[in-house]
C-alpha cells in the first residue's frame, strides 16, 4: 500500500523523500536505487494499482480517491501467491482498481 500512496507524490516529492535514504539494505524484491524505485511508482501510476511479491504471498493494492482525484489511502488484497498469480484474479481486481468510485 506504500507504493500506491507514493504515487500520489509528484516525482520531485518523491526524490526529495529518498534523497538521502538507503533502499539496498531492503531485501528483495524491494528496489535497490532511487531509478528502479521511480520505475515502480511510474508503472503503477499508469497501471493504477501495484502488486508487491514476498516470500509466499502476493498483495494487490490500489489508490482511493477523495473528491479531486488525487489518492489519499490505499487498500489491498492479499493471499497465496498461487492464488494470486492466477490471470483471472488479477485481471478481477485490476477492473475494480479503474471502476471505484473517486
Amino acid at each position: 500500500m506504500g507504493r500506491v500512496l507514493l504515487t500520489a507524490l509528484p516525482e520531485e516529492a518523491l526524490e526529495n523523500l529518498y534523497r538521502h535514504a538507503r533502499l539496498d539494505d531492503y531485501p528483495p524484491p524491494a528496489p535497490k536505487t532511487l531509478p528502479e524505485l521511480q520505475q515502480l511508482i511510474h508503472e503503477g501510476r499508469e497501471r493504477g494499482w501495484v502488486r508487491h511479491r514476498s516470500d509466499y504471498s502476493t498483495a494487490i493494492a490500489c489508490g482511493i480517491r477523495n473528491h479531486l482525484g488525487e489518492v489519499v489511502a490505499a487498500i489491498n488484497l492479499s493471499g497465496p501467491e498461487a492464488v494470486m498469480d492466477d490471470p483471472q484474479a488479477k485481471n478481477a481486481f485490476a477492473s475494480r482498481c479503474d471502476s471505484a468510485p473517486t
